[in-house]
């Protein structure tokens, strides 16, 4: 318990921290100071400040959507299973995003949300490691769909297509670093599954 609320506490110093500054300008000195720890006690939780972000990521994430994910389960391992969000096919991927919204904009401000995911290209930051996450969940919603359809994708087309799913997501989460129009959620969904449809369709048939 006292690790998890010391890992707690550098989360906390890392949102005071990063609502002024951007992710790659953060050092650790500015995240130790806002929480009062030495650097021994963060290299001893974690790696490096992406490590922390994506730590932070994670934990506010799970947090806000513990009723869906189920108490315990982490948000980025059950994005990788396919598990959560865009994953989930019509209403509740919608119920899951406002609820997302709603829980984070009440909480942080927005340039919180920005500079966490979208100040930082490192391949370690929280976006490209949500993108590997997200990666992975279109790839077994789209193995559960062709199996159901009785159909089988090379795997250079089964990249392709979850990378197509994950990029359409993307334009929206963009859109949306400053704040999100509730129709647009529903926009996303539709036009995910649509999405979804089509490669589904590019499925090479097999006999039943």
């Amino acid at each position: 318990m006292k690790k998890d609320i010391t890992k707690k506490a550098f989360v906390d110093a890392l949102l005071k921290v990063i609502e002024k500054k951007r992710l790659g300008d953060i050092r650790i000195d500015d995240i130790c100071s806002a929480c009062g720890l030495s650097k021994k006690t963060f290299y001893y939780h974690f790696k490096d400040k992406y490590d922390l972000a994506t730590y932070a990521y994670d934990y506010l994430e799970t947090e806000n959507l513990e009723e869906f994910l189920g108490e315990g389960k982490s948000f980025l391992e059950e994005t990788k299973k396919g598990n959560t969000v865009l994953n989930k096919v019509g209403n509740e991927s919608v119920d899951m995003l406002i609820r997302m919204s709603e829980l984070w904009y009440r909480k942080y401000p927005p340039q919180v949300g920005v500079n966490l995911l979208f100040s930082s290209k490192d391949s370690n930051c929280p976006d490209m490691l949500r993108h590997k996450a997200e990666m992975e969940g279109r790839k077994v919603l789209l193995r559960d769909r062709l199996e159901k359809s009785y159909r089988v994708m090379k795997p250079e087309i089964m990249e392709l297509a979850a990378s197509s799913l994950c990029h359409l997501a993307e334009f929206y989460y963009q859109r949306w670093g400053l704040g999100t129009k509730e129709e647009e959620f529903f926009e996303l969904v539709f036009y995910s599954n649509r999405l979804l449809d089509f490669w589904v369709e590019q499925g090479e048939e097999i006999l039943k």
